[in-house]
């Protein structure tokens, strides 16, 4: 038997650790690789080339993806704040109806009647309390002002029209409420799959980037590797001064604030 070096033994046992990995998983790599790559099976006659455009290619899809969803994402959260602002007016034009109606009972009949009516205590601030709370002023109204005793001895208002005004009101507030919560399952859920999308990023962009790091490494093109390695920053998802050089001084990019909040911080190298 012969004898080696430590050296040489650590270095076999390396080398042969990697051999056996891939000759026991080789098929079962090759097929979902095939798949990352290619989307099935991989030309019979690949080249080098073609498998540097497969690694790149893959890269690209992962990124449109992701930056489709982002897009949608911000046109839904715009939606949502428009819906959340006309559920507020409406909310709004709710407690003046109830303000108006009060004060008209009050004055006409007394703040007892309007009591009666379903006026108590000061008007709810909360959405869903405050339709409860009309609701609540519609249905005792017309029984409470029928019997009760007018203050003034003038043509009292009509019922019905104080009633419906409060209705009116209350229903807009209602389909508000029902538009907001459409809206903000519609952003969940797109937020979601945007979220589902960054992380398909993630797990394409490291290995691909691994790999094309070191091809150049094996090519003794370190510079090349070094620019572009998976560092920290990269893998956050965010830009190094060179990936935006190489964008170019054409490229239309306009930067916006991130959807889902700030950026994540860089993870340690």
């Amino acid at each position: 038997m012969a004898r080696i070096s430590k050296q040489v033994a650590n270095r076999q046992a390396i080398k042969e650790n990697i051999r056996s990995s891939v000759a026991r998983h080789r098929d079962q790599v090759v097929e979902a690789v095939e798949r990352a790559l290619f989307g099935g099976q991989a030309p019979a006659t690949l080249t080098m080339g073609e498998f540097f455009d497969a690694l790149t290619g893959s890269l690209e899809s992962a990124h449109q993806e992701f930056a489709a969803l982002e897009q949608q994402l911000a046109v839904e959260r715009g939606e949502e704040s428009r819906a959340r602002a006309r559920r507020d007016e409406a909310a709004e034009e709710v407690r003046q109806a109830l303000i108006r109606v009060r004060g008209v009972i009050e004055g006409f009949w007394s703040p007892q009647a309007a009591v009666q009516a379903g006026f108590i205590g000061v008007t709810p601030q909360v959405h869903r309390d405050l339709v409860v709370y009309a609701q609540n002023v519609e249905a005792n109204m017309e029984g409470a002002l029928q019997n009760a005793e007018a203050a003034l001895s003038l043509a009292l208002p009509d019922i019905g029209e104080l009633r419906e005004t409060v209705r009116t009101a209350r229903t807009g507030l209602e389909a508000a409420l029902v538009e907001v919560g459409a809206e903000e399952r519609d952003a969940q859920d797109l937020q979601n799959r945007r979220d589902q999308a960054a992380e398909a990023w993630n797990n394409t962009y490291i290995p691909v980037a691994n790999i094309v790091e070191h091809l150049f490494r094996l090519a003794d093109m370190h510079a090349w590797a070094d620019q572009v390695r998976p560092t920290a920053r990269r893998r956050a998802g965010i830009a190094e001064p060179e990936d935006l050089d190489a964008l170019g001084d054409d490229a239309e990019i306009e930067v916006v604030e991130p959807v889902g909040g700030e950026e994540p911080a860089p993870v340690a190298e």
